[in-house]
């Protein structure tokens, strides 16, 4: 088991590691839990490790949904600030507080809102409720 959570974790490292030796803010705590693994090897440890592995892939599979594919034409500033404060809300109340990981795909919301009509926007809304179990 310890070996697949090694292989996961190497994976989002993969080339990253091969650049510099930093680690990026929004992975401190992937580091922190597979380090924890790595020296004490205990069950709390592992279940740490394999909470934020698979909260990672819960967020990722929610922004990668066809309805935040990246918008060509979408301000390169967030304009619709009312929007957005309510999607980033919403995912917060509906799915869970934000990490530091999660927080990469603000600017996806972002896009929805300055880029779709307030229906389209509605209608994502409720998606995102359908995708966390919240409708």
């Amino acid at each position: 088991m310890v070996n697949r959570l090694t292989s996961t974790y190497k994976g989002y490292f993969e080339t990253e590691a091969k650049r510099n030796d930093m680690v990026s803010s929004r992975d401190v705590d992937l580091h922190y839990h597979y380090n924890r693994v790595m020296r004490e090897g205990t069950q709390e440890a592992y279940n740490d490790l394999k909470n934020e592995l698979e909260h990672r892939q819960y967020v990722d599979e929610l922004f990668t949904q066809e309805y935040f594919m990246d918008v060509v034409n979408a301000p390169e500033i967030p304009q619709n600030f009312d929007c957005l404060r309510m999607m980033v809300e919403g995912v917060m109340d509906m799915c869970g507080e934000w990490s530091s990981y999660s927080l990469k795909y603000v600017r996806k919301l972002a896009n929805v809102c300055d880029t779709k009509t307030s229906e389209e926007v509605a209608d994502i809304y409720v998606k995102i409720g359908q995708y966390c179990g919240t409708f």
